[in-house]
């Protein structure tokens, strides 16, 4: 290409400072595009992220295999970088092909789990409470591909969805299906989805709000629900002090002389208010409030 640019050059030296400005043009959008794409992280699919970079080579044009692998090798961090000359025993790197390259990081950082191990997710998996029943579904999809149920996977989804729904009443209507395939629950559940809205629910009002009911040993109760205790003595008045709002058996001012054992309260009560004298703190109150 530069050759042909040199010749054009050559043949037309008032063009040069157009195709100067295109060239740099181009080294611009070369650099922009190189800096969008992302370092890869641990802990992320890497068959993933070097599917991406392929679909980037793409876009840049770049086919190249030693240019694939510079530019591979300059979005690894050191650590990866020293793990990778370990992985090619210590090979010089510029005569490993891309392709090996590429492999043996899948294989390090995609280490897939057993089918057993997959097959005891798929059969814990249930419902969550923030999730729709169509999310619900896709989600025991694509974990029933890593559990290689072979001929018996439409089966085993059908089982699990069962299951695992929240819904009690949607799983009734499941159970009721004599001869219940993937598709026939696909579609009941759309339906289901379609009429459900219109009808009125029947669960709490905490719970249609997303705040999930909590059961201990003393009961069920909502998280954040505060037990308000209604004592019914509103309007009584303490035979005792006289107050509004309680009962002489609540009283506190009467518990409190109980307490200090500064009188007999039993005596007191039968005592008539006319023998009251100025050391019996009962009287003196009684006396007051008639006053």
């Amino acid at each position: 290409m530069l050759s042909y640019l040199n010749v054009f050059l050559t043949v037309y030296p008032e063009k040069s400072s157009y195709f100067v400005c295109i060239l740099i043009r181009v080294e611009h959008i070369t650099r922009k595009m190189s800096s969008i794409f992302e370092r890869y992280q641990k802990g992320t699919s890497f068959t993933n992220w070097s599917e991406r970079l392929g679909y980037f080579f793409d876009a840049i044009e770049l086919i190249d295999s030693e240019m694939k692998k510079a530019y591979l090798i300059t979005l690894l961090d050191a650590a990866i970088f020293s793990e990778l000359k370990l992985l090619v025993s210590n090979r010089d790197l510029k005569l490993v092909p891309y392709e090996e390259i590429v492999q043996q990081l899948r294989d390090r950082y995609d280490q897939k789990e057993c089918d057993f191990i997959q097959r005891y997710k798929f059969n814990n998996r249930i419902q969550q409470p923030t999730e729709t029943v169509q999310d619900f579904i896709s989600a025991i999809k694509v974990q029933s591909e890593l559990c290689g149920f072979g001929n018996f996977k439409h089966s085993a989804i059908v089982d699990r969805v069962v299951i695992g729904i929240r819904d009690k009443v949607l799983q009734r209507r499941l159970l009721c299906e004599e001869e219940l395939t993937l598709k026939s629950m696909e579609k009941i559940i759309a339906t289901w989805e379609l009429v459900r809205p219109n009808q009125v629910e029947k669960r709490p009002v905490k719970e249609r709000l997303g705040i999930l009911p909590i059961s201990t040993t003393s009961g069920t109760y909502f998280e954040g629900a505060q037990r308000k205790h209604k004592t019914g003595y509103s309007n009584s008045i303490c035979g005792f002090c006289g107050k509004l709002g309680h009962v002489t058996r609540r009283c506190f001012e009467l518990n409190r002389l109980k307490e200090e054992k500064m009188v007999d309260v039993g005596a007191e009560m039968r005592t008539p208010i006319t023998q009251a004298n100025d050391d019996d703190s009962y009287n003196w109150k009684r006396l007051k409030k008639i006053h």
